[in-house]
């Protein structure tokens, strides 16, 4: 193999690497298959593949991608090159740094492409949807719909929602998108993940999403040539939560944009000193009093206590009854976000005209 540029080479392994098996019953799938212009790392479950520099186009090996991840990231030299042994070795090198490492056949990789099925366009306003609503993704394993980002149409136009049963973020686009059988896809937690981490890597390149049978691919494009992809098993849950129905029980969605209120400036401030008094409260709770001319915020932890008031005319003439929230969620809520507006168990943000909420539940102080 010709040599390349080792930054080059490490970026390729560190793009693939999230998809390594951290598991020892398969030990083909703890490698990275180069093979066919492409590295592809696989756990059995979800797969990421990039394409390969030209000097690597023919190379055809499984490496052990933990050990090639360190070696390649432990080398100074700016080129390094893999060749291929008689036996079960592969050397490689970097300036006057050598180091072997075992391989297996690329042929035993178990890794294929599935066949296609239902496939259309990924717009940006869809990744920055995605993105928006990864922070509320939940982790509880009998619920699948709480452990990934679901997207919906609701007037032919693309929309998607999280949960983590506290929180509940909602983002509309303008992107026209139809479902295979208009029913609501999740995509995994991972899967979203990799759509974000992937477009940075590739800033000028589009997205197909592509729902074949039982997996879900997403498909990185510059111009005509497939740069990457990254694919996850599909996640599908018996009693899919009905988001609308839920959000609507709380606040009217119809109606909500007309209710949201610019977020005063000093909120994001004493929420962060609500969060540093309650640091070592294992069940933390802020007191929000919000009156006809003010939020008033107080916190109480081991470590002392924070009071303050931040001016705000939002709340109407008749205020929401004072309320105990997470100073944690709701902190985390506001980042990104302009406008709030408060109900009687439920505090949401988002944008000014509705199009993203996120919703972070009352709790008991």
């Amino acid at each position: 193999m010709d040599s390349l540029n080792r930054e080059a080479f490490l970026r390729i392994i560190n793009l693939v690497s999230p998809s390594l098996s951290s598991q020892d019953f398969i030990p083909i799938l703890k490698n990275i298959c180069f093979r066919k212009g492409r590295a592809v790392a696989f756990n059995d479950r979800a797969a990421i593949g990039v394409k390969l520099p030209a000097a690597m186009a023919d190379l055809s090996i499984t490496l052990p991608g933990a050990m090639l991840k360190s070696a390649v990231g432990s080398f100074n030299a700016e080129s390094v090159s893999v060749t291929i042994g008689e036996g079960s070795e592969a050397l490689i090198t970097s300036g006057r740094s050598k180091i072997k490492l075992a391989t297996m056949p690329a042929g035993d990789f178990p890794f294929k492409m599935p066949d296609s099925g239902t496939v259309f366009k990924f717009t940006e306003p869809m990744l920055k949807a995605v993105q928006a609503c990864l922070p509320s993704i939940g982790n509880d394993p009998t619920r699948p719909a709480t452990m990934g980002v679901t997207i919906d149409v609701e007037d032919g136009h693309a929309v998607f929602y999280s949960t983590d049963n506290a929180t509940i973020s909602r983002y509309k686009t303008k992107s026209k998108v139809k479902l295979p059988g208009d029913t609501p896809v999740i995509l995994p937690a991972f899967f979203c993940e990799q759509l974000v981490a992937l477009s940075r890597a590739y800033p000028q390149a589009d997205w197909e999403i592509d729902l074949a049978p039982g997996v879900i691919v997403g498909m990185l494009f510059e111009g005509d040539e497939n740069v990457a992809f990254t694919l996850h098993r599909e996640q599908v849950d018996p009693d899919p939560l009905d988001f609308p129905a839920v959000i609507n029980r709380h606040c009217k969605l119809a109606t909500l944009p007309d209710l949201l209120e610019e977020i005063p400036a000093a909120l994001d401030a004493a929420m962060g000193r609500a969060i540093l008094v309650q640091s070592q409260e294992p069940d933390k709770a802020t007191k929000i009093t919000v009156t006809e001319t003010a939020i008033k915020l107080l916190s109480s932890g081991p470590v002392g206590e924070a009071q303050d008031s931040v001016s705000f005319d939002g709340a109407g003439d008749s205020p929401p009854e004072p309320f105990f929230v997470d100073p944690g969620l709701f902190s985390r809520g506001l980042k990104g976000v302009s406008h709030i507006a408060f109900f009687p168990k439920v505090v949401v943000m988002g944008n000014e005209d509705g199009s993203f909420i996120h919703l972070v539940s009352h709790c008991v102080g």
